[in-house]
């Protein structure tokens, strides 16, 4: 199981890069690099961040978790390569 999600946190990670440059794919690449190397199997959390970063960036928005109609998925790290704020999520609609 852990060798799948590894694969599609992977998979979805090149795609997502391959769209925005290569800087940008560096940054993008740093958390899914942390999940590899660390001895805990890759989390939920771990691929929605990585599913949600091959949503088209202008679709994209930093919200309150609570915004209306918002696909709401709080985020560990940003598609920028930062951490969150508290209280902010990476929305798409």
């Amino acid at each position: 199981m852990k060798s799948v999600l590894v694969a599609l946190v992977v998979l979805a990670t090149l795609l997502a890069a391959s769209k925005a440059g290569p800087a940008a794919a560096q940054r993008k690449l740093k958390p899914l690099a942390e999940v590899l190397k660390s001895d805990r199997a890759p989390t939920a959390e771990d691929a929605a961040v990585v599913a949600a970063a091959a949503v088209p960036v202008e679709s994209r928005k930093v919200v309150g978790c609570y915004e209306p109609g918002c696909n709401y998925q709080c985020q560990r790290y940003q598609y920028a390569g930062g951490y969150c704020s508290w209280g902010e999520c990476l929305c798409w609609y």
